[in-house]
């Protein structure tokens, strides 16, 4: 993923899975198939990560906020925009006292602001 080749990466992420079930890793297999455009996959996955709490999700509590802001934007792709929004709106509802400046929180308001005009 690092060097931008997502359908390689999304084979890799795919064999792990096969071997180890873990959420980070099927949520970074979500990631890479957003990344390589394939969209309806990419939202199979993250519909199934939002609505699951395994064991193994305790254990990378910021991937459960995280993955608010990354399904926003797998929806905006898919043209699905009111559910864009609430997720937007669940991402900085968590992190509505965060400090300033981080990139991620802003990238959110204006992409809600955008979604919402």
């Amino acid at each position: 993923m690092e060097k931008r080749n997502f359908d390689i990466a999304s084979e890799y992420f795919e064999k792990v899975l096969r071997v180890n079930n873990l959420y980070g890793f099927r949520e970074a297999l979500a990631k890479s198939y957003h990344k390589a455009g394939r969209i309806d996959d990419a939202l199979e996955i993250y519909e199934e990560l939002i609505n699951r709490y395994p064991q193994n999700r305790a254990y990378w509590p910021a991937f459960s906020v995280l993955i608010h802001f990354d399904l926003a934007q797998v929806y905006e792709d898919a043209g699905r925009f009111d559910d864009a929004i609430k997720q937007y709106e669940i991402f900085l509802d968590i992190w509505r006292n965060a400090d300033d400046g981080i990139k991620r929180i802003e990238d959110a308001k204006e992409r809600l602001a955008k979604l919402k005009s």
